[in-house]
């Protein structure tokens, strides 16, 4: 499908031992509206190698509360 890269949001025992690892590694954080229970539960995995080598930035969901509302 030609993706490059993967975030998800979820436990770390679960993710980690298939490669994920956790995106502030990476410099990628949640935003202020993300509610984690610990920073450690935002992990990226790399799908091409160097996909996230300048790759940086807040992650935020905020669109999602305009889809649908009219």
């Amino acid at each position: 499908m030609g993706y490059k890269a993967i975030l998800v949001e979820g436990n770390p025992k679960n993710y980690n031992p298939r490669g994920f690892e956790p995106s502030y590694k990476y410099g990628i954080n949640a935003g202020p509206n993300i509610k984690l229970p610990k920073p450690e539960c935002l992990m990226v995995k790399e799908l091409a190698e160097g996909a996230l080598d300048n790759m940086s930035g807040i992650v935020d969901y905020s669109f999602y509360d305009t889809l649908g509302k009219e």
